[in-house]
């Protein structure tokens, strides 16, 4: 058993299943390495799921914390140019698909929504997703590439998006190891 997410426990077999799988939606939609996929979700499971698709496709994440709403996530997916957006139904008594919903006209061509662990109109949900879609192996991705794009609060202005390439991750993983004694 790899990750315990309440009742889910994914073994390392099922992630690198159910990552392949959304690659391979990945690939099917035609994201290219490069583009945004953005995700406002709790610490569950799929993230580690869109997280490791991303990586497979050299794909850039760009993790929205779940507290931001409306003008923040408007201001980051449009400036991300994010070609998707995972969301939970509702978290926390919040409808996360009812606010895409709200913001899509501020967003233009914005990202399709995908929904997890919930279902809303005109929105795909992860479940069926993973479902449908083939398997795609990981290929050669840059290490140099940016691997993830994160925003500032934005406590003095706008938040600033901040890259990270899969170098740079690898680098502080390797110091927070030994920081922590792992």
């Amino acid at each position: 058993i790899l990750l315990i997410d309440g009742e889910h426990r994914l073994s390392c077999s099922d992630l690198y299943d159910r990552a392949q799988r959304l690659a391979g939606y990945f690939d099917a939609i035609g994201l290219k390495p490069g583009e945004v996929v953005s995700f406002q979700l709790p610490n569950w499971w799929e993230c580690s799921v869109i997280n490791l698709a991303a990586a497979m496709t050299g794909v850039v994440v760009n993790p929205i914390v779940p507290i931001n709403r409306d003008a923040e996530v408007t201001f980051m997916l449009r400036e991300s140019r994010s070609r998707l957006m995972f969301v939970p139904g509702t978290f926390r008594g919040f409808d996360h698909a009812a606010m895409m919903a709200r913001i899509a006209p501020d967003l233009g061509d914005g990202p399709a929504v995908i929904v997890v662990r919930g279902v809303a109109e005109g929105c795909r949900s992860f479940d069926e997703i993973l479902a449908g879609a083939p398997l795609t192996t990981a290929r050669p991705v840059d290490p140099d590439a940016v691997k993830l794009l994160m925003y500032t609060s934005g406590t003095t202005g706008r938040p600033k998006g901040v890259l990270h390439s899969h170098n740079s991750i690898g680098a502080d993983s390797v110091k927070m190891a030994a920081a922590m004694d792992l």
